[in-house]
């Protein structure tokens, strides 16, 4: 799917060899899926959250391997899942 971009990706997580930046767009193309399942769809609406979120994910399981999600990603998770069943953001 890579709803980001090899160079968003390699930006964000500030990436700068190959073999690195290949591995980082296998992660999130897995992010994407783990995300999927969560019940948080990518939509022309939360497109950029989506992306946002799916780069923090891949950061995050380039840093710290097998870890759980830490709170403020599992929020960006949970706000998806909210705007996809058109549940009002809360504040």
């Amino acid at each position: 799917m890579a709803v980001v971009s090899r160079e968003e990706l390699a930006a964000y997580c500030r990436l700068d060899e190959d073999t690195l930046i290949d591995a980082a767009v296998k992660l999130s193309e897995q992010m994407e899926k783990r995300l999927e399942r969560k019940g948080a769809i990518d939509t022309p609406a939360t497109h950029g959250d989506f992306c946002l979120t799916v780069m923090a994910m891949t950061l995050h399981e380039l840093d710290h391997p097998g870890e759980k999600i830490p709170q403020g990603i599992q929020d960006m998770i949970n706000e998806l899942k909210f705007v996809k069943h058109g549940r009002p953001n809360a504040v």
